[in-house]
Formats: structure tokens, sequence, C-alpha cells
């Protein structure tokens, strides 16, 4: 089953007091697709967002850090005593070292929290491949936000990608750029196993319409 993750980032329009609507109106027009769908919200709206909708919110980054004195940071065991079980790591706007990949990693699989991690070049996904994961999300940093998709200007990075990650054992995932059915669809031919998207969807005119497009292509 293909996977769909959409990034909430920290636009207006989807945190706070608007987070919960954002997911209603997400939602609405999903019924009877055959895919999974994460929302990576704001660590600010987690806990309302988990209670409410249960298995189908993610967090959008966690540190390598227990429960205790560690002001400012997410830790990984919050997460899971929240019941969060997925979260996105190493995104372009929020890199880590590879030491810090590797502890939080670690850390994640010590409470079954799954890490989809964010890779920026080729040479990041054969390197991150290797690694004790399940997915591993390509995004080029200079088309992330932006009207080029990725699996339009890049297939044959994606489709090499996918071919490495798929030889590891790995399930990848395309995003920066993605915006319409045909930017998913190709993504799905060149050997992703799904879409991460963000401004595309939550910053449209009619942010439901734009996902169950994006989604009819993907299931």
């Amino acid at each position: 089953m293909n996977l769909l993750i959409v990034n909430f980032k920290q636009y207006e329009v989807s945190t706070g007091s608007n987070s919960i609507g954002m997911i209603k109106a997400l939602s609405s027009g999903l019924s009877g697709t055959k895919l999974q769908i994460l929302y990576a919200v704001s660590s600010t709206d987690l806990l309302a967002c988990r209670e409410k909708f249960g298995d189908l919110i993610m967090a959008q980054h966690f540190d390598p850090v227990p429960s205790g004195p560690h002001t400012g940071k997410v830790s990984y065991n919050t997460l899971s005593n929240m019941g969060i079980k997925y979260s996105l790591l190493n995104h372009s706007e929020r890199r880590i070292s590879y030491d810090l990949i590797l502890a939080s990693i670690d850390a994640a699989r010590s409470r079954q929290l799954e890490v989809v991690l964010c890779a920026a070049s080729r040479e990041e996904v054969k390197k991150f491949a290797e690694l004790d994961i399940s997915y591993i999300a390509y995004e080029p940093p200079e088309l992330i936000g932006g009207n080029i998709s990725v699996s339009t200007s890049k297939p044959d990075i994606v489709r090499e990608a996918a071919s490495v990650c798929s030889s590891n054992g790995k399930r990848l995932l395309v995003g920066a750029g993605v915006k319409t059915e045909e930017d998913a669809r190709a993504a799905v031919l060149l050997g992703a196993s799904g879409i991460l998207v963000s401004s595309g969807v939550v910053l449209a005119r009619s942010p439901g319409t734009a996902l169950s497009s994006l989604a009819k292509a993907l299931s």
C-alpha cells in the first residue's frame, strides 16, 4: 500500500486551532481510497490531533533524548507515550548531523517509533538506505515549495533512488514540488512507494480537492 504524508509545517492555516479543521477538510474526500495517509503536524498540536484522529497523526521531528531535563526538545519517549507511531527526521528545514541521525534512529527503535528519514541528494539516499529504517523521503531542497516536481524534473534520480531503496529493503517517498495528480502518478511509475507533500495541499484553494486528486493517483 502506498503512503501519502501531508506536512503541515508551521503554516497559519494548518496549526493551532486550525489544525483539526484542516485534517477534517482533507479527510472529507478520501473515503474508499486504498492507501495510507499520515498528517505531520506541529509538535504543539500533536496531542490534540492524536486524540481526535489517532494513528493518522505523525510528528515533524524528534530528538534522541528521553523524558527529563531537556528544555525545548521533542523527546522520542514523549511521542511514544502519546501514541505517535511515525515521525519525519532530517527534513531540509530541520537538518541534523549524521551522528545525530544515528542516535535518533537508535532511540526511535527502542520505542517502535517509525522514522521517515529525509534525504536531499542521491548520495544521501544511498547512505541512508543502509540504516535500520523503513522509509526514505527524497526531497531536493531547491524544489521544495516550488512548482516544478521532482518526479518530472529529476526522473532518473528518482528511478535510481527507488532501485537503491528496494535493494536495501526500504520504501522511497518523493517530495518537493509534487502538487498534481500527474506528479504523483509519475513518482509511482518511477518506483516510489508514495509522496510527501505540503504547500501544494495545505495552501491550495481547496485543500480537500487537492489531496483527493493526489490520493486518486496513488491508490
